[in-house]
């Protein structure tokens, strides 16, 4: 069944072999009794079929004229940012890694949901062909490490989108662990086939006839499955997962959100002999839900209310300083994109065999970073219908830069503590006791809008902090407007803070860090990182006493 050309692939499904058996008396005489079949249980178990989509990486790498995935790093900007092509991230030769492209296809139910808003089958057993984006180590080179990211690529850019890659993209390879992006949206299915009419023809996210996103959460149900088959379907090479953990940020967290609550229930049992189909999720910048299918106009049926319920298995959900404010802006939600808005809301801790969660925000970072090496070159974003990336932004001061404090280092040291919490039942560091401030206001309708409360410096106060908030140089800009700009103090300024000092000023950013990877907020290279852009930051400054070493 498993990686084989779709026409020849017997695809079996559970559903209907297990109507086939109930209709059948069990296949045991007809007179024992069988128990009730659970569509929504035989759907997520359904194992899908794979077929590798081959493509040529040229020899010294670039991006090649040839057929060839949409993001591919063989087509990325590189780390000098060059929209050429002809310096994209060298996977094979620099970090050892192999990078494949698979289309996924199967049965799919689309969902509605029930009075306890769990998913109950609206349509049942529709085909569906969706693609796949798979990294790994070649182990002849670099050691998996046995954990596998699964990353529900981003759609609000109508084309995928890889955040989670792009938070950790060095960090994963340094740990020899897989990765796989999974397409997520018809939108972003059509901009597949804009890209490569012929490569993509066999894409699938209709439903007779008509686009249909409710596919969506079956093809990662049955994802997960394969890959928790004996060979994974061959989808890692001959490597076998031992964790998986679902991750997704923006709308891929909202997406994430939805998909717990309508499903969690399952996929708690959805395992091998009924344990949880993933170890851990990991869920970042996404303070809300989505639609469960597709859904065109009001009144709306398919979007959750309920969020963060319980699960057996490790949620940690991540926000910057900005997903506080979404509500304020989406209550009405975006017509055709976003249901309307749910206030924003925290949850407390929890470290109970039935419920382990953490709820995290972190000072000063923006909700994204608009500029990395591993995104597609224009020439990529536009044939796939997409519009430009502009990686060289100015900024109206000449204090002002791109933001520095991105959630990185934070998202880093969460793969550790989810993998360490799911592995070795090591709780992850505490969340609650390190929201951010707020000033909160009614509106209309008589709920909360959040405004972050400010320093004098014009910095949030309170949040897990980046020891470039706790010890600035810089103002961090208001969240939602320029947020992914920082603006320096005046060297005079500078001067006060740190009694004219530079040893002063790094010997307190240190001791902040140092902090940080105490409490498991930061790895050690994330601390590392963070005091070598202390060091070259201070150089920048003109110091009244004590210049840097």
């Amino acid at each position: 069944m498993l990686n084989v050309p779709f026409g020849k692939a017997t695809l079996v499904s559970a559903i209907g072999m297990a109507l086939m058996l109930t209709a059948c008396g069990g296949g045991g005489g007809g007179s024992d009794p069988v128990a009730p079949v659970d569509p929504v249980m035989a759907s997520i178990k359904s194992v899908p079929a794979v077929k590798e989509q081959s493509f040529v990486s040229p020899d010294p790498v670039i991006c090649p004229k040839t057929s060839h995935p949409l993001n591919t790093m063989l087509c990325s900007v590189g780390l000098n940012l060059d929209q050429s092509g002809a310096a994209p991230i060298d996977l094979k030769k620099d970090w050892g890694y192999v990078e494949k492209e698979f289309f996924l296809s199967g049965k799919a139910n689309v969902y509605d949901l029930d009075k306890n808003e769990r998913a109950v089958v609206r349509s049942a057993g529709n085909s569906y062909v969706n693609r796949l984006l798979v990294r790994f180590p070649d182990e002849s080179k670099v050691k998996f490490s046995g954990r596998v990211y699964i990353e529900i690529l981003n759609a609000s850019n109508n084309y995928d989108v890889e955040n989670t890659w792009r938070r950790a993209w060095k960090y994963m390879m340094q740990k020899g662990d897989a990765y796989i992006g999974i397409t997520s949206k018809s939108v972003c299915a059509t901009a597949l086939k804009k890209f490569d009419a012929e490569r993509y023809k066999d894409i699938n996210w209709q439903v007779n006839g008509k686009d249909e996103n409710g596919l969506f959460w079956d093809m990662l149900s049955q994802l997960a499955t394969l890959l928790r088959q004996p060979g994974a379907g061959g989808v890692l090479g001959k490597l076998q997962p031992q964790y998986l953990y679902l991750t997704g940020e923006s709308q891929s967290g909202m997406y994430m959100n939805t998909y717990l609550t309508a499903f969690s229930d399952k996929i708690e049992k959805g395992g091998p002999d009924g344990k949880p189909l993933f170890d851990g999720y990991l869920n970042g910048v996404g303070p809300m839900h989505t639609f469960l299918r597709s859904e065109s106009a009001e009144p709306f049926v398919s979007i959750p209310t309920k969020l963060y319920l319980p699960t057996t298995v490790p949620h940690i959900v991540y926000m910057s300083e900005n997903e506080s404010t979404m509500y304020n802006g989406m209550k009405n939600g975006v017509p055709g994109v976003f249901p309307p808005a749910l206030p924003y809301r925290h949850r407390a801790d929890s470290n109970t065999a039935a419920d382990k969660f953490r709820f995290y925000e972190y000072a000063g970072t923006p909700h994204s970073d608009p500029i990395s090496p591993i995104l597609p070159i224009n020439a990529e974003i536009t044939k796939a219908g997409g519009n430009p990336r502009n990686l060289s932004p100015t900024y109206p001061l000449p204090t002002q830069e791109h933001n520095d404090l991105q959630l990185t280092e934070f998202v880093h040291a969460m793969h550790e503590s989810i993998h360490e919490w799911a592995k070795n039942g090591v709780p992850a560091p505490a969340g609650e006791n390190s929201w951010i401030l707020y000033n909160t206001t009614l509106d209309t309708k008589g709920n909360k809008e959040y405004a972050a409360m400010r320093d004098w410096l014009g910095n949030v106060y309170g949040g897990i902090r980046s020891p470039m908030i706790e010890v600035p140089l810089h103002k961090f800009r208001d969240a939602g407007k320029n947020d992914n700009v920082m603006e320096r103090f005046p060297d005079t300024q500078i001067n006060t803070l740190y009694n004219n000092s530079c040893p002063v000023y790094l010997a307190r950013f240190n001791a902040s860090a140092d902090a940080l990877l105490a409490s498991r907020y930061v790895t050690e290279s994330g601390a590392n990182y963070l005091k070598a852009w202390a060091k070259t930051q201070a150089g920048k400054v003109t110091w009244a006493g004590t210049a840097c070493n």
